[in-house]
């Protein structure tokens, strides 16, 4: 795959195979490019998985976030500069790898990879969704230990953490305006049933339950998953409802658009440049693109090669299509 960030027009999507502990990517067509077992990946970290381990310890994927630059030591001279964090559901860590570089390529790891029902700071527990800001610093939300936590992935360390007696079961994070550095925090809190808001001192700002304006739905937030935030626009996936709420982010308790139904919606990612909405759906085994401005479906693919997709990352690649393409998610038409 050849990456051009000076174009942004250019994408390919990574989806989280979480039932089948894989990582794949898609051109924006749909096409499969590549398959990358976690097992494969966790061999890099120097803890393999082990062959008998029960299938609750194999390796999750869950939530992804695009890096720009890797850090130092993981990039070679045979890589490209960019790279991938994953969050490992089952593994309770969060692994940062090159997207570009040969399969012996060292891998970061984050957290602390299978000490369970610890809460001390770096320490993960069932790690959902995570995100990054411009200066390489990873948001990660830590389910088990109902908090949100922040590393440095250029040097793998804590930095702070925030959300804990606020949020129960934090599944999605998104900076509300991704180029300040002392942006708030949008952070889906699944077991409350609504969005918080954090600012950058990890104090609550505001807690939002979207009004639904279509009639006869429940205006509740049923379980909300991912978040994601751009150009003032948060998109909120409802699993529980099976819909997608779109609100302003100056006014999040308006919504100004909804997608329905969509069913179960996991990952969300937005491509600024060409006004799409990326939408991994759990339990159809598909990817679907949604017009953002129009919110109607474009086109989908996928919903064989995947048990469950959840996690979901948009990197640059290749050109977004102009007509709708189907394909069976293995690259097939």
């Amino acid at each position: 795959v050849d990456f051009d960030p000076t174009n942004p027009q250019c994408w390919n999507i990574v989806v989280s195979d979480s039932g089948n502990g894989q990582l794949r990517r898609f051109t924006a067509e749909g096409t499969m490019l590549q398959a990358i077992a976690m097992d494969a990946v966790w061999a890099r970290t120097g803890r393999p998985v082990d062959t008998g381990v029960l299938p609750e310890h194999r390796p999750c994927p869950w939530g992804l976030a695009y890096l720009r630059n890797l850090p130092h030591g993981l990039s070679t001279a045979d890589s490209s500069k960019h790279g991938l964090a994953v969050a490992d559901f089952n593994r309770h860590a969060v692994l940062v790898l090159s997207l570009k570089g040969p399969a012996e390529s060292k891998v970061m790891m984050l957290g602390n990879a299978g000490d369970h029902f610890v809460n001390f700071d770096g320490s993960l527990l069932r790690p959902k969704g995570i995100c990054i800001d411009g200066q390489g610093n990873l948001y990660v939300c830590d389910s088990g230990n109902h908090r949100v936590q922040v590393f440095d992935t250029r040097s793998g360390d804590y930095i702070r953490k925030f959300g804990y007696g606020h949020l129960n079961d934090p599944s999605g994070v998104a900076l509300v305006h991704p180029e300040d550095s002392c942006t708030d925090v949008a952070v889906s809190d699944t077991g409350h049933h609504c969005v918080q808001i954090f600012n950058s001192n990890g104090d609550v700002v505001r807690r939002i339950s979207l009004t639904s304006q279509v009639p006869g739905k429940n205006a509740r937030l049923g379980s909300p998953a991912q978040v994601c935030c751009i150009d003032g626009v948060l998109c909120v996936a409802d699993t529980g409802r099976d819909r997608i709420l779109v609100a302003n982010c100056g006014d999040l308790n308006s919504v100004t658009g909804e997608m329905s139904p969509v069913d179960s919606p996991k990952g969300l990612a937005f491509l600024p440049k060409c006004g799409l909405l990326v939408v991994a759906k759990a339990y159809s085994e598909e990817v679907q693109i949604f017009v953002h401005s129009q919110y109607v479906s474009r086109y989908r693919f996928g919903g064989e090669s995947r048990r469950q997709a959840i996690g979901k990352a948009v990197v640059p690649g290749v050109r977004r299509p102009r007509h709708s393409v189907n394909t069976d998610g293995k690259g097939r038409r």
